[in-house]
């Protein structure tokens, strides 16, 4: 299988929270965080997050910096990466940030849930796949995306979203920024969701970069047990 190499960025609290029980938005980056956050989508070929955060947390997905679109122009390419979201029913606000904010290519991929009218209320904003199952099948997303030419995909969760990823074993890198703060509660989202993983299921990651930015850490890891190959 051919695929995009694949990053997950995230910044969690020191407790690995991506939020709060109810979901409430913490301000965890740093406007030096905010800085490569956006460097990264620069170098990026698509930006991917599940439905729940597309709903709960409307976010642009653009490039901000206007020197890291230009740079991308210059490269011949958008001036931002295309939007990816996975969403099993396809039920997704036509006023939301992914459909509204900045010029990008938009693709939702949907599961056999999607009813026909949904997927043709966003056909004319995105474009839309269906997997005639359940679940959206991660790897045959990632061939997708490879055949329209996303190399680099940068994944920005939530947490639900992180685990299938991780699961598949088709995550290269890991990029954590913690924040000097604890959120606690059982049911707040982590930073991997899901089932969870057994002992020899879990993944194995290797360190291979810290910094430290003010009050917050970054963290890199690489995964040594990945499948799928990159091309670039």
């Amino acid at each position: 299988m051919l695929r995009p190499h694949v990053t997950i960025n995230a910044a969690v609290s020191c407790d690995g929270k991506l939020a709060s029980r109810t979901r409430a938005k913490f301000r965890f980056s740093s406007t030096e965080d905010a800085r490569i956050i956006d460097e990264l989508r620069r170098d990026s070929d698509a930006i991917l997050v599940g439905a729940t955060t597309l709903a709960k947390d409307n976010p642009h997905l653009i490039v901000h910096d206007q020197k890291n679109r230009d740079e991308r122009v210059q490269r011949g390419q958008p001036e931002n990466p295309a939007k990816v979201t996975i969403s099993p029913d396809c039920i997704i606000d036509p006023a939301s940030n992914f459909f509204q904010s900045g010029e990008a290519d938009r693709y939702v991929f949907t599961t056999a849930h999607a009813t026909p009218q949904n997927i043709i209320s966003i056909e004319p904003l995105a474009t839309v796949i269906q997997h005639q199952t359940t679940r959206v099948d991660i790897p045959l997303l990632l061939q997708t995306l490879h055949e329209r030419g996303i190399r680099r995909l940068l994944v920005e969760g939530g947490g639900s979203t992180n685990f299938e990823f991780m699961k598949e074993k088709v995550v290269d890198e890991l990029r954590i920024a913690v924040a000097p703060l604890v959120i606690g509660s059982a049911t707040a989202p982590t930073l991997v969701d899901g089932i969870g993983f057994d002992q020899e299921s879990a993944p194995q990651l290797e360190l291979v970069g810290t910094e430290i930015l003010g009050q917050m850490v970054i963290l890199r890891y690489k995964f040594r047990d990945v499948v799928g190959s990159i091309t670039e």
